[in-house]
């Protein structure tokens, strides 16, 4: 449950940031391959690191509107 939610929460802010995942890897410090495959939900980040990710697409979408 918790991947799934991850997983959409993620797709979701990279939409509403209209980034390029190559700008999104650079921001939260991942390789291009390792967005690619959470982006495809081949592969999830630990449990411990997705809060710190899903805070970083929070606080860009806040800097936006």
């Amino acid at each position: 449950k918790d991947d799934f939610v991850f997983g959409i929460l993620f797709i979701r802010g990279v939409a509403i940031l209209q980034l390029g995942y190559k700008d999104i890897a650079k921001g939260i410090r991942i390789s291009r391959y390792t967005m690619e495959r959470w982006r495809k939900a081949k592969t999830l980040p630990d449990p411990l690191i997705r809060s710190a990710v899903l805070e970083w697409l929070v606080q860009k979408i806040q800097t936006r509107v």
